[in-house]
């Protein structure tokens, strides 16, 4: 019969209550993040044309399961009417972003945000 001393005992309670319930934590952890820092394109979001000359831009980005439809356009269409008088007489450029295509995804639209921003 196998005999358990307090030492073997502790080690195997321990391996049973923290190890082996941490190992499916750990990998889940390591895959989630790999998908995440993926390296993506982002041009067909980040890359559009600004017109010479342009002295005044305004972007905005709609959040996490939006569409520009819900508030940015709305934004971007209140900026080019004539709230601001000052501005008038300055070449403005109004970008409403969509990138619906990573800010379905709860886990990537974080990285996908910031990685859009500084870009």
């Amino acid at each position: 019969m196998l005999k358990l001393t307090k030492h073997k005992l502790a080690s195997l309670v321990f391996w049973w209550l923290v190890i082996i319930p941490a190992i499916p934590f750990v990998l889940v952890t390591i895959g989630i993040s790999i998908y995440v820092y993926w390296p993506r394109d982002f041009s067909s979001v980040s890359e559009f044309q600004i017109a010479k000359g342009t002295q005044y831009k305004t972007l905005s980005a709609h959040g996490v399961n939006d569409s520009p439809s819900s508030w940015s356009d709305e934004l971007q269409q209140a900026m080019t009417a004539e709230i601001y008088p000052q501005l008038q007489s300055v070449n403005q450029h109004h970008q409403s972003i969509d990138w619906q295509d990573y800010s379905d995804n709860v886990f990537l639209c974080s990285v996908a945000g910031k990685k859009l921003v500084w870009k």
